[in-house]
C-alpha cells in the first residue's frame, strides 16, 4: 500500500506531523511519500508561498488574520479556490505522474483539501481522501472537505463520506507527535546532561517565526531579574538565534539552541514552556505535562488554540510581559503549577500518531 501525503513546510508542523505518521506507516508495511506540495507542484507565485508564509505572519499578522476571516465565509474561501484553478492549467498532472499507484491520500495542510484534491480524483481511480485536522479546536472553512472519504479531528468525532457506525472509537484521536514524546525520562539525569544544577527551575522559551523585540524583552526580564534556567530555542530562525548569541552569554543561566533534534528532551526538563499558539508545540508541552504561557498567536488561525489551552485550565494567555512574569513566578512558586499539572494529566495521551495511523490502516482495509 502506497500513500501520498499533502503537506508542506508553512509552519504549523504539517511536514513535523506527516513525518510522524509517515515513520508509524511503516508498522503496517505502508510506503509514504512526503514532498512539500507547494514547492514540487506548484509554480509562480504559489510555488513561493513556504518562503513568505513566515515572512507574512511575522511583518503582516494583522493582514494574515484579515485573509483567515476573509475567507471563513465558505463563498469566499471557494472564489479563491477558482482563482487557483484559473493559474493552474494543467491541473498538476506532472505532479501526480510521479506517484502512481497511490492508494490514498492523506491531507496535513488545510490549503490542499479542496482544488488539488479534486485533480487528484481526474488522475487516480478509486483513490481515498482523508484529512487528519491538526488544530487543538475551531477550524477553518479549508479544513472541511464534504467529498473527503474520512476526516479526523483531534477531540472530535471524525467525519466519513459514507456515513456508518465505527465502533470502539478512541475518547479523542489527539496530535500525531514523534514517537520520543511517548519515551520516558529522568528529569535529573537531563539536567546533568544540559549541565544546569538540580535544584533550578527550568523555564523553555520557544521562539520560533517570531521577530527579535517580543523575545528579547522576555530574555532580558528574567535573565536579569529571575534565578530561572532559561533554555531559548529558535527553530529555524537563524536571525533571532544570532541576535541572542550576540547579546546573551551563555553560562550557568541559559542556554541558546537553534533548530534541534531533541526537543522532546528539552520539554521533558522544562518546569514552564513560554510558546506561541501552534498547535503542534503546544500538544508536545501537554505531552511532556508542562505547563503552558502563550506570548503570542496568529489572529484567527490559532484563536482556537488559546481557547483549548485556557479553557482546559493547562495554562494561560499571556499578552504583555507584565502578565507573562506574574503567571510564570505564580506556577513556580506557588502550588498554582501543581494544579495545572493535574489538569495535563487529563490529556496525556494527546500523541494521537498510534491511534491515528492504526485507525486509517483499519479504515483502508475496511474500503
Amino acid at each position: 500500500m502506497k500513500i501520498l501525503f499533502f503537506t508542506s513546510q508553512t509552519g504549523g508542523g504539517h511536514m513535523t506531523v506527516a513525518h510522524a505518521l509517515a515513520e508509524e506507516f511503516k508498522k503496517y508495511g505502508i510506503e509514504s511519500y512526503l514532498p512539500d506540495f507547494f514547492l514540487e507542484a506548484t509554480k509562480k507565485p504559489f510555488c513561493n508561498f513556504p518562503k513568505n508564509y513566515s515572512q507574512i505572519t511575522k511583518d503582516f499578522p494583522f493582514f494574515w488574520g484579515f485573509l483567515w476571516y476573509f475567507t471563513y465565509p465558505s463563498f469566499c474561501y471557494h472564489s479563491l479556490n477558482k482563482i487557483v484553478k484559473f493559474f493552474t492549467p494543467n491541473r498538476l498532472k506532472d505532479f501526480f505522474a510521479r506517484y502512481p499507484d497511490i492508494s490514498a491520500i492523506i491531507s496535513l495542510h488545510p490549503l490542499l483539501n479542496h482544488f488539488p484534491f479534486e485533480c487528484a480524483q481526474r488522475f487516480y481511480k478509486d483513490i481515498k481522501f482523508i484529512i487528519v485536522g491538526i488544530e487543538l479546536q475551531k477550524y477553518h472553512t479549508s479544513w472541511f472537505q464534504k467529498e473527503a472519504d474520512l476526516i479526523i479531528y483531534p477531540f472530535s468525532k471524525p467525519y466519513f463520506k459514507n456515513f456508518k457506525e465505527w465502533k470502539n472509537l478512541p475518547a479523542y484521536f489527539g496530535i500525531p507527535l514523534r514517537a520520543e514524546f511517548d519515551l520516558p525520562y529522568d528529569k535529573e539525569k537531563l539536567k546533568e546532561k544540559y549541565g544546569i544544577e538540580k535544584d533550578r527551575k527550568v523555564v523553555l522559551i520557544l521562539g520560533g517565526s517570531e521577530g527579535w523585540g517580543k523575545i528579547e524583552a522576555i530574555v532580558k526580564k528574567l535573565y536579569e531579574e529571575r534565578d530561572y534556567f532559561l533554555i531559548c530555542v529558535t527553530g529555524r530562525n537563524l536571525e533571532l538565534y544570532n541576535k541572542l548569541k550576540n547579546n546573551f552569554f551563555e553560562d550557568r543561566k541559559i542556554k541558546i539552541l537553534s533548530y534541534y533534534e531533541r526537543m522532546a528532551e528539552i520539554f521533558a526538563l522544562s518546569d514552564v514552556a513560554i510558546l506561541k499558539a501552534g498547535s503542534l508545540s503546544l500538544s508536545e508541552a501537554i505531552c511532556s505535562q508542562v505547563p503552558i504561557l502563550i506570548y503570542h498567536y496568529l489572529y484567527g488561525q490559532e484563536l482556537g488554540n488559546i481557547q483549548f489551552i485556557v479553557q482546559k485550565k493547562l495554562g494561560f494567555y499571556t499578552p504583555t510581559l507584565k502578565e507573562l512574569i506574574f503567571y510564570l513566578d505564580r506556577i513556580l512558586l506557588t502550588d498554582l503549577g501543581k494544579k495545572l499539572k493535574e489538569n495535563l494529566k487529563r490529556f496525556k495521551g494527546i500523541n494521537g500518531r498510534e491511534r491515528i495511523a492504526q485507525f486509517i490502516y483499519q479504515f483502508l482495509q475496511a474500503h
